[in-house]
């Protein structure tokens, strides 16, 4: 028997689709992220200006967009004075990620520091305004271990948390820090 490409599709399909009726109680969506067009006339985002899915942002000038993992909206190599390099990550989680004081005492973990309590965190931390409203942010380092530091920002966005995180030598902090927030401010809805 020969198939026709019509019939060999409709056929494919009508598989698929009983297939897919076998489990009827669980419904599944999927997103496929669109491809920006802009308005005729207008020219399209540079790279420097995309996001990822819902959200965009600018890049810094001399950041460049790295491999990440599936966690990441975006990865960052963050070039560093004197040589060398620090990785900027963009995730986003639903609801609050975990919470500020667990968030933050991870990562000060991660830096060999105590925790602190919610009030030290606060008054650690800067408040800010960006794109997506208020956020705030931390700057983590450990004066035992010079080789790493962070720089962090929490952006709350409808229902969910945008983490911003720079790992990079701490005596870099400082000299990369107007990048960072530039980018963290600049982060908004696409």
């Amino acid at each position: 028997m020969m198939w026709t490409r019509a019939a060999l599709g409709l056929s494919i399909a009508s598989c698929l689709s009983f297939a897919a009726c076998g489990d009827r109680d669980q419904v599944r969506t999927y997103r496929v992220p669109e491809e920006a067009t802009p308005p005729a006339g207008e020219p399209a985002a540079s790279e420097s200006e995309r996001g990822g899915g819902e959200y965009a942002w600018t890049t810094p000038e001399h950041w460049e967009s790295s491999p990440g993992s599936s966690m990441r909206l975006a990865s960052f190599s963050v070039p560093v004075e004197g040589g060398g390099s620090g990785d900027c990550s963009i995730i986003v989680l639903a609801g609050n990620g975990g919470g500020l004081v667990n968030n933050v005492n991870r990562w000060r973990n991660q830096l060999g520091l105590p925790p602190e309590s919610e009030a030290q965190i606060l008054a650690n931390s800067r408040a800010r305004n960006g794109r997506l409203g208020e956020f705030r942010t931390f700057r983590l380092e450990n004066p035992d271990a010079p080789d790493r530091g962070f720089l962090v920002a929490i952006l709350p966005h409808a229902g969910r948390t945008l983490f911003v995180k720079l790992a990079a030598p701490s005596g870099a902090l400082e000299t990369l820090e107007p990048d960072f927030l530039a980018l963290c401010t600049s982060v908004g809805p696409s």
